[in-house]
């Protein structure tokens, strides 16, 4: 907390994600209801952080919480965020501020928060959570689009909750790619399987993600424990 000039201790801090430019790591992270930046020469830090908010409360028309990064196939980065309302922008090239005039925004379906996008070939992948993290039936869905402008098909289910299993609030996911390899991984948040599982008690699980052969995102189910691909298949050749 004192390392970051502009937050006093509200609300908490929460949802950090990563990404590298220039040769240097730039640190996007919710602190007090508002997005934060700080930049360092490697993963490991030191990170030093920005001394005013990088999206402040009352900038858009939404919670500015819950950033995730996508770098577009021609380096692009672009950030997302946003709670009731999401939004996106393009990134200077150094990853340090928004370029002007790039910032839109969008209403998906049922949309909450933990807004993200992926790019499998000529495919756009947004996902997001619906529902509140503390509701047994935060989940993900998704949509899929030729481009970032559209036009996006019906949002369909990524992640729901199965109660046979006390697997409860499925959401605020990420994806990626296994370098090199058309395999993806999901990673999501529910509640913790320890008796005090709600909100504030979670688990982070990973799954494999797959494809339909028209491109659909199919449906996770999610497992009891985490699981993934076998750690000798993450290999590239």
């Amino acid at each position: 907390m004192a390392q970051v000039p502009w937050w006093h201790g509200g609300q908490g801090a929460w949802a950090p994600c990563l990404l590298v430019r220039q040769g240097r790591c730039i640190l996007y992270f919710v602190a007090d209801g508002q997005i934060g930046q700080a930049v360092a020469p490697g993963p490991a830090g030191p990170f030093r952080a920005v001394q005013e908010p990088f999206i402040a409360r009352g900038d858009y028309d939404c919670l500015p919480i819950d950033p995730s990064v996508f770098v577009d196939d021609d380096d692009v980065p672009y950030l997302l965020w946003g709670n009731g309302r999401s939004y996106m922008g393009r990134l200077s090239p150094d990853g340090l501020c928004l370029e002007e005039g790039s910032v839109r925004s969008a209403v998906p379906d049922n949309f909450r928060e933990a807004i993200t996008v992926c790019r499998r070939g000529d495919t756009y992948y947004a996902s997001w959570s619906e529902n509140d993290t503390r509701d047994p039936s935060y989940r993900v869905r998704w949509s899929s689009a030729p481009s970032l402008d559209g036009p996006w098909t019906a949002p369909q289910v990524l992640i729901k909750a199965d109660h046979a299993k006390g697997i409860l609030a499925t959401g605020h996911h990420c994806i990626t790619r296994v370098p090199g390899r058309d395999d993806w991984i999901v990673a999501y948040h529910r509640f913790a399987k320890d008796g005090r599982g709600d909100g504030c008690h979670r688990e982070i699980v990973f799954a494999p993600l797959d494809f339909d052969d028209d491109g659909a995102m199919v449906q996770v189910r999610p497992q009891v424990g985490s699981y993934w691909y076998p750690a000798q298949e993450l290999v590239t050749p």
